[in-house]
């Protein structure tokens, strides 16, 4: 390891300082850019975790309030009925219904499950996120106290739509500072050396004609 980091010093100390200077320029700029990057995508996420909690939060509390005489009279086509009003809702792929035994009332399925899979009962209560969904599962309460569960499955679409969004902005961003950067420091590289060469030359005169008087 310690071959490696100095070979890599030394191949760093041969560069030309022009070179070194570009790299810390454009290094800079390109670290700075991917900094404010993450910090609007974790802004985004953040953002967007709470909405969509309350959005969800808004629709399982109409849910739940509506369908809770549907659990106590066990009329279930009552609550099938409730539950495909939620097709509305374009980013809702399932909802059910479940009984306090964990027994299936009422479900509703944007698109068919696949054959053998069936959706399991958990009395989980809260917001539970994954990679391509966020699952939601409340009680169904009653004046006499909880008479079912609800669950609803909310996919994660538009969310990872939004971040091909930004990595594709994200990118095009960085490569024009990329771009940017190297037309500056390719401006500042005269400021910078003139001076360098300068008194290299002055140097080189005094060295030549012992003159010690020459100035800088």
């Amino acid at each position: 390891r310690k071959t490696s980091k100095t070979r890599k010093m030394k191949r760093f100390k041969d560069i030309s300082f022009i070179n070194k200077l570009h790299a810390v320029i454009i290094g800079t700029t390109v670290v700075a850019l991917l900094l404010f990057a993450s910090a609007i995508i974790v802004y985004e996420v953040m953002t967007y975790r709470t909405s969509t909690v309350a959005k969800i939060q808004t629709v399982a509390d109409i849910i739940s309030n509506s369908v809770a005489p549907a659990l106590l009279f066990d009329d279930p086509d009552y609550g099938k009925r409730l539950l495909r009003t939620l097709r509305e809702e374009p980013h809702i792929a399932i909802a059910a219904l479940y009984h306090t035994g964990g027994r299936l009332f009422a479900d509703y399925y944007r698109n068919p499950l696949p054959k053998g899979t069936q959706l399991p009962f958990t009395q989980r209560e809260g917001f539970y996120f994954s990679a391509n969904y966020v699952e939601v599962s409340q009680p169904v309460q009653s004046e006499g106290g909880s008479v079912g569960t609800l669950y609803i499955r909310y996919d994660l679409k538009e969310m990872q739509a939004r971040f091909k969004q930004y990595t594709v902005i994200i990118l095009i961003v960085l490569i024009a500072s990329f771009v940017i950067a190297f037309i500056i420091a390719s401006r500042m590289e005269r400021i910078i050396t003139d001076p360098i060469l300068h008194l290299a030359q002055v140097a080189s005169t005094i060295t030549r004609e012992k003159d010690y008087t020459i100035r800088v």
